[in-house]
């Protein structure tokens, strides 16, 4: 089955002033981007916020377009260097908003180091993946259905028990391979969070709009604030 996206525009701002999700503790949209010179930065306009996203070099520069940052695939990302970032935390929702053109890649990365690491990515054409390092070891968590081309709204929802995705809207029936079900940014201690790359290989040719971190409520909750991001952006 294949989850369609709500929307497919290429318009946003749709209030006229940039989104703003009130539950987020994290949060990056590009509408609030900067380019000077080669450096694209991405401040962080949650209600902890503190940690803006740059590319750390020219040669890693991505693009700030009028609907989006996009990332070449091949050098391009941006990213923040943080100090276990979220590390306390064995719940929380992480909303990920992007244009999907049928490359697979990584959407974000939490990382530690080569054997230590979360990951978003698309896999097998068009199927999304939670992935969790652990001392070397993958533990991964797919869902039973594929995205399509288009603007897609991801999340990846952990509940204190088992994390799962949340698909344009739609909780996804989840199946795993080697899962380890409750892992998340405790499991390991975070030295950087980054857009479109994992640091030891993997870049990303995507175009995307907006990430955010919020606290995990309910699956009700969860939902609403996905509906919130798609329906303003």
């Amino acid at each position: 089955m294949i989850i369609t996206p709500y929307r497919n525009s290429i318009f946003s701002g749709k209030s006229g002033g940039s989104f703003h999700l009130p539950s987020a503790l994290h949060e990056w949209n590009y509408q609030n981007a900067t380019d000077i010179g080669t450096t694209v930065t991405n401040p962080d306009t949650g209600t902890i916020g503190g940690l803006p996203m740059a590319n750390p070099d020219a040669a890693s520069e991505p693009t700030l377009q009028s609907d989006g940052i996009v990332y070449d695939g091949v050098s391009e990302y941006i990213k923040n260097d943080v100090v276990d970032f979220r590390n306390s935390d064995t719940s929380g929702v992480l909303h990920t908003y992007f244009y999907f053109d049928g490359t697979t890649g990584i959407v974000f990365s939490a990382y530690q180091d080569a054997s230590n690491y979360l990951i978003l990515n698309i896999v097998g054409g068009d199927l999304p993946q939670f992935l969790v390092k652990i001392s070397g070891t993958n533990y991964i968590l797919r869902g039973s259905n594929t995205i399509s081309i288009g603007w897609n709204c991801i999340s990846v929802v952990q509940n204190d028990i088992v994390a799962k995705l949340y698909i344009n809207g739609v909780v996804e029936t989840m199946y795993s391979i080697d899962t380890t079900a409750g892992a998340w940014f405790n499991i390991i201690n975070t030295i950087s969070f980054n857009l479109a790359h994992l640091p030891i290989t993997n870049y990303y040719a995507q175009k995307i709009k907006y990430v955010s971190y919020c606290p995990y409520v309910d699956s009700a909750t969860a939902i609403s604030e996905q509906n919130e991001i798609i329906n303003a952006l």
